[in-house]
């Protein structure tokens, strides 16, 4: 059971390094303030982060029958294991958007350009797997709280 506490407490952590991407890749651009780092960085952070949560995973889905004996541990082991998964595709869907918004900010030849409707389109299933993984983070957190 300590396993998948520490499990947890890394995919949390990571979800904080995705929030602060997620808040520098929305981020406004007024005269005066910090520079927003560019879509590329963003993207190659994603990336990272892509990993770490892909290897949580695969920890997570490897822990034995025998680590999991503890009263609700089981339930534990498969809304972490949604969460993580849920966490995974809003990472994907944000990596998505911030690499078309950089290949629109190059300028890249042969590019075409990233249409607001397709931006749009994006935005809104980035924004429903949001919302999965904090459907599955407040159950995750309801369990821990009775355990």
């Amino acid at each position: 059971m300590a396993r998948l506490y520490e499990l947890a407490h890394d995919a949390s952590t990571i979800r904080e390094q995705y929030g602060r991407i997620h808040e520098s890749a929305f981020a406004l651009r007024l005269p005066g303030f910090r520079k927003r780092e560019s879509y590329a960085d963003l993207t190659q952070q994603l990336a990272e982060v892509g990993s770490q949560l892909a290897e949580i995973e695969r920890s997570v889905d490897a822990l034995s029958p025998e680590e999991l004996t503890k009263r609700g541990a089981k339930q534990i082991h498969a809304t972490l294991l949604a969460y993580t998964r849920a966490l995974a595709e809003s990472v994907a869907g944000l990596a998505k958007i911030c690499l078309q918004l950089d290949k629109e900010q190059q300028g890249l030849p042969g590019y075409s350009r990233y249409s607001s409707a397709d931006l749009r389109g994006d935005k809104i299933a980035y924004d429903d797997s949001i919302q999965e993984y904090r459907r599955h983070g407040a159950a995750l957190q309801q369990l821990f709280d009775k355990f």
